[in-house]
């Protein structure tokens, strides 16, 4: 009998321009919401994409019309970026972009505000509390999920296992985050982590230590070739199944998976240039979802879908960490 999985699906709705080292801060488009329209393949199939959307994608009209259309088949959640969601405090050039955009460099109390804006947006768009997010560029914090509990989530997508930086200041460490859904407490109540699918290529390689040198540079490297995210936009089918199958093998249940929306627009991401590449990058994701429906009983759900799922189990921490919220780690951002 095919083991049961869970496949959560998730696509990062939000304004083009990114995916070349350059963060636009004002003044940013958002055509790209309108190819949501390409996946109805997916929906006719069963697959109930949660849509991270940021702030600009509220507030331009077409763009709200396409939600509409696709929220019938998902989730609408919240997206936060930074860089251009208000109050926008940082020094932006004349050019209005900018290179680096780590949320670490910001207070707390900006975070929440810029929060306090996305989530305003998101609840008037829905006419109910949002109750799912992400944090744009997998930067997230520990010191973050208070902030997102007060405000009702209960779903949180933004921790990317087997990833972390050599500095601190430069983003987050999930490097030890569980590879399947995990409950957070936070103050008395909790919310689900639903944590990018990311299997090492050998066992072993998830377990460098952190607390020497030499282990804290390979760990950030990792990321670049020994770490297998499910990002359809950036792997091969059979990278992707290999992926799959490594996190099944390990006791995984659940695969999350996710991309852009810019990837369905042609020249929306460099990788994807012209209309037969993203026709070939959508052939790729039919394929793969082909395969699992082959050899696993697939069951797919939203983020929020996921938060009765019995199988989810506490994670456990011996230190403070971003991919878990502990009191030592609430000041982190001051």
């Amino acid at each position: 009998m095919p083991a049961k999985l869970d496949v959560a699906i998730s696509l990062d709705v939000e304004e083009e321009g990114l995916f070349r080292g350059q963060y636009q801060c004002r003044d940013v488009t958002v055509r790209n919401v309108a190819c949501i329209s390409k996946l109805a393949p997916l929906f006719e199939r069963g697959v109930r994409p949660t849509f991270f959307c940021a702030y600009p994608v509220f507030l331009d009209p077409e763009a709200r019309r396409a939600l509409e259309q696709a929220r019938q088949y998902g989730e609408i959640g919240a997206h936060l970026h930074h860089w251009n969601t208000p109050p926008v405090v940082q020094n932006i050039p004349d050019s209005g972009t900018l290179p680096q955009v780590p949320s670490f460099q910001l207070p707390l109390q900006c975070l929440e505000a810029k929060l306090e804006h996305l989530l305003r947006e998101c609840d008037s768009f829905l006419g109910s509390p949002c109750r799912s997010f992400r944090m744009g560029r997998w930067d997230l914090h520990g010191a973050v999920f208070p902030l997102l509990a007060r405000r009702g989530i209960q779903v949180d997508a933004s921790v990317r296992p087997l990833h972390s930086y050599e500095s601190k200041n430069s983003g987050p460490d999930h490097f030890d985050a569980p590879a399947d859904p995990y409950w957070i407490p936070v103050n008395g109540s909790r919310l689900l982590e639903v944590p990018l699918t990311v299997a090492p290529l050998f066992a072993p390689l998830a377990h460098i230590p952190h607390k020497y040198a030499w282990g804290r540079q390979l760990r950030a490297s990792l990321r670049h070739w020994g770490a297998l995210a499910i990002l359809p936009v950036e792997q091969p089918l059979w990278l992707m199944k290999m992926a799959a199958n490594l996190h099944v093998n390990s006791g995984g249940s659940t695969l999350s998976i996710a991309w852009h929306s810019s990837d369905l627009m042609p020249g929306g991401n460099p990788r994807l240039p012209d209309d037969a590449a993203v026709n070939r990058f959508l052939a790729r994701i039919g394929q793969f979802l082909d395969w699992l429906e082959s050899n696993f009983s697939v069951n797919y759900v939203t983020m929020t879908e996921l938060k009765d799922r019995a199988r989810i189990q506490a994670a456990r921490c011996q230190r403070p960490a971003d991919w878990i919220w502990a009191p030592e780690t609430e000041n982190a951002g001051n």
